[in-house]
């Protein structure tokens, strides 16, 4: 799964390690790591140890993925920080890039089918009536 990606110009590379392929993919390698942990974090922080990162090349340059396979993941952790930090990132990437469709309302409690843009992870956040605030007595009925 892509937690994290970005992308060198041929100018890019060129002034961060003349030489070699193995030369250039090791700078580049370096550098995402670097790029990652400064973007995102939280997500870097649960992750170093399980993600990799890949290499590609096109007509503009290279792109560095970093990825992490989805059975080094620890669901039940993911979710226990998600609900811990308010619902504000994604529990799997740790992004913050996470969009709610509308909220459906039902006896008690609601719910919101959530996905994420970076990594295309999808959820439903539940939420329970816990207390009401604001209490106005109303004239009642003669």
């Amino acid at each position: 799964m892509k937690l994290f990606e970005t992308r060198f110009s041929f100018a890019d590379v060129l002034t961060i390690q003349p030489g070699k392929d193995d030369a250039v993919s090791h700078a580049l390698t370096d550098l995402a790591w670097h790029q990652w942990h400064e973007a995102q974090p939280r997500a870097f922080q649960q992750y170093e140890e399980n993600a990799y990162v890949t290499i590609d090349n096109d007509t503009t340059g290279y792109v560095a993925t970093i990825q992490v396979q989805l059975a080094s993941i620890n669901l039940q952790k993911a979710l226990e920080i998600y609900i811990a930090r308010g619902g504000v990132c994604c529990p799997v990437c740790q992004s913050d890039d996470i969009e709610g469709r509308d909220i459906e309302v039902d006896a008690g409690g609601a719910s919101q089918a959530i996905t994420c843009g970076l990594c295309g992870s999808t959820w439903v956040d539940c939420y329970s009536l816990v207390r009401i605030d604001d209490l106005q007595l109303g004239e009642g009925r003669e």
